[in-house]
């Protein structure tokens, strides 16, 4: 039997070169798994519970290329909430037969997604479907105009976030807290050494 001893550094102790080793190799310490992003998307679908939005599908596709992006889809829209909050928010104007039609329950309202290969603002759009008789048939599409672009903002608020967030998860200070977190060791040039218990 052989026994081998090496020493170990903590990532404060190595020198200054094998520090930069250490970092580029575990640049991505924080988001190389599929959880990093959970927090921005409960936050989002926190804030569009205000709205009156519950239980939408989320995707996104990041960072930095042509294309990439988030938006959201489906759940149960309480049309009344959101025009209302839309109103108070000063986000537009709505008019108050909206209101009434969303009050009365002869509106419904979507969120669809028609484009399934991106994931962002550009592929979804709202579906508005009234039953009633007051409402004309241009302020319905007036409405879907409206609440499209309310739906695009939001998504393009939700990239916005994950990309703030992804790119302060890779900051030097946020890979050494995680390396220091998960004490690990590594050999005077940087290489990380597993130690078994």
């Amino acid at each position: 039997m052989k026994e081998i001893t090496i020493k170990a550094y903590e990532f404060h102790e190595l020198s200054e070169k094998a520090q930069k080793r250490v970092l580029e190799k575990y640049s991505d310490i924080n988001v190389n798994d599929d959880y990093w992003h959970d927090p921005y998307i409960e936050e989002f679908k926190e804030d569009l519970k205000n709205w009156g939005v519950t239980d939408p599908e989320i995707g996104y596709s990041g960072f930095w290329s042509q294309g990439d992006g988030a938006c959201f889809a489906g759940g149960e829209i309480d049309e009344a909430k959101l025009l209302q909050t839309m109103r108070e928010c000063s986000y537009f104007d709505v008019p108050h037969s909206w209101l009434n039609a969303a009050v009365e329950g002869s509106l419904t309202i979507r969120i669809v997604k028609f484009n399934h290969r991106y994931e962002h603002s550009k592929t979804i759009h709202a579906k508005v479907d009234y039953i009633g008789e007051v409402l004309s048939k241009d302020e319905e599409e007036d409405m879907e105009t409206v609440i499209t672009g309310w739906a695009q903002d939001m998504s393009d608020q939700l990239y916005r976030s994950l990309e703030k967030g992804y790119d302060s998860l890779q900051t030097e200070g946020a890979v050494i807290e995680e390396i220091t977190a998960r004490e690990w060791v590594f050999t005077e040039s940087g290489q990380r050494i597993s130690i078994l218990v």
